[in-house]
């Protein structure tokens, strides 16, 4: 019998009012393994709401005169999740047969991961996402690259795709050694905010483990809106973007050939998918 799957992400200063319509959607989309939170900063009242839901939590650290999850450190959360999600797989090790990891605040599911990873997987080990734009026609991740990686790195880098560090899917044991990679390339950057950078130039010089299947933009992993679909930004990408657009139909974001995306990130960028979302899974 295969091991079951496992979905995980990082928490920090969120509570049930923003983690149910990640918590909320997954159950929806009929995910039927094990969904863990992380929590490095929040509440008692948080945890006890995440293990009503049947979520699994583990606390980075307590504060000792509360009891609240509260983790002290001088690295930037956005870069910290990456260790303590490492340390939480390497402690399941042989646990879980495919994992799934996503930013916690702006992601829902639109269908069941598992399901997805059944046939997109394939013979790979491990997933990524491109966002559809090159690094030198958006502004913020060309310049965080170039803060995080300046000279020779940010040069070569310039022309190449984004791939978007918000949903990453695959083996466990690929997962679990990207997470930490990702978190040792990550730190004492020249910049604090660093993840999205590193992940970047980990798998465009193929030193991510295993067999990637990098997917386009308008495939139907996972649609990151805030290049592809926020109205404040789409006429300035739009003469840029690689992919064609995604499309909103019937309450569902679809590709431009019209697959459900099983993973929409940054819906929050849109006012109509976000009153959708929130109101479905709310």
């Amino acid at each position: 019998m295969p091991l079951p799957d496992l979905l995980i992400a990082c928490s920090s200063g969120y509570d049930q009012s923003t983690l149910r319509f990640w918590v909320n959607s997954a159950r929806a989309s009929g995910f039927a393994g094990k969904i863990a939170v992380i929590v490095l900063n929040g509440s008692r009242e948080t945890t006890r709401w995440l293990t009503a839901q049947g979520v699994e939590v583990a606390a980075a650290d307590l504060d000792p005169a509360t009891g609240n999850p509260r983790l002290v450190s001088a690295v930037p959360v956005h870069v910290e999740r990456f260790f303590y999600i490492w340390r939480f797989l390497d402690s399941v090790k042989g646990k879980y047969g495919r994992v799934i990891t996503t930013d916690i605040r702006d992601v829902v599911f639109q269908s069941n991961p598992s399901t997805w990873l059944d046939t997109g997987l394939a013979q790979h080990d491990l997933c990524v996402s491109g966002e559809g734009i090159r690094f030198r026609d958006e502004s913020w991740n060309d310049g965080n690259l170039g803060g995080a990686f300046p000279g020779v790195l940010h040069t070569m880098l310039r022309d190449r795709e984004v791939y978007n560090v918000g949903a990453i899917a695959g083996t466990a044991e690929a997962v679990t050694a990207a997470c930490l990679v990702n978190y040792l390339c990550s730190v004492s950057r020249p910049i604090p905010i660093a993840d999205q950078a590193a992940f970047n130039v980990l798998l465009h010089n193929d030193l991510l483990p295993g067999r990637i299947r990098r997917l386009r933009a308008d495939e139907d992993f996972a649609c990151h809106a805030g290049v592809n679909a926020d109205p404040a930004k789409l006429d300035r990408f739009l003469p840029a973007l690689m992919t064609p657009l995604p499309r909103f139909e019937n309450g569902r974001v679809l590709t431009a050939t019209g697959a459900p995306y099983c993973i929409v990130h940054q819906y929050d960028r849109v006012p109509a998918w976000r009153a959708h979302f929130e109101k479905i899974f709310g």
